[in-house]
């Protein structure tokens, strides 16, 4: 079986990264989870918010988040927490720009 297709078979499972990767001797969680983006499917937490974006947005957050070593879906909560909770002036500053 191809391993994308198991790769997915298990992220709709349930598994983590970690243990998809353990299972079929991926070595980097970054590139199992740039691999599985590629086909549609990511390795999410439960969410409570869904924000649908523009395929390029999405394609940057995702090279972002692989070079610092974190879920996309992490990444883009850390900038949302950083711009509404920790620097609401930055949010006010965008918004009115």
């Amino acid at each position: 079986m191809p391993i994308k297709v198991r790769a997915a078979y298990l992220a709709g499972a349930g598994r983590s990264a970690g243990q998809i990767c353990a299972e079929l001797g991926v070595s980097e969680q970054h590139k199992l989870r740039a691999m599985l983006r590629t086909i549609g499917v990511s390795l999410r937490s439960e969410c409570s918010l869904a924000v649908p974006l523009p395929r390029e947005v999405i394609a940057t957050l995702g090279t972002e988040a692989d070079r610092a070593g974190m879920p996309p879906e992490e990444f883009a909560a850390r900038i949302l927490a950083l711009m509404v909770i920790e620097e609401p002036t930055m949010l006010r500053n965008l918004l009115d720009a």
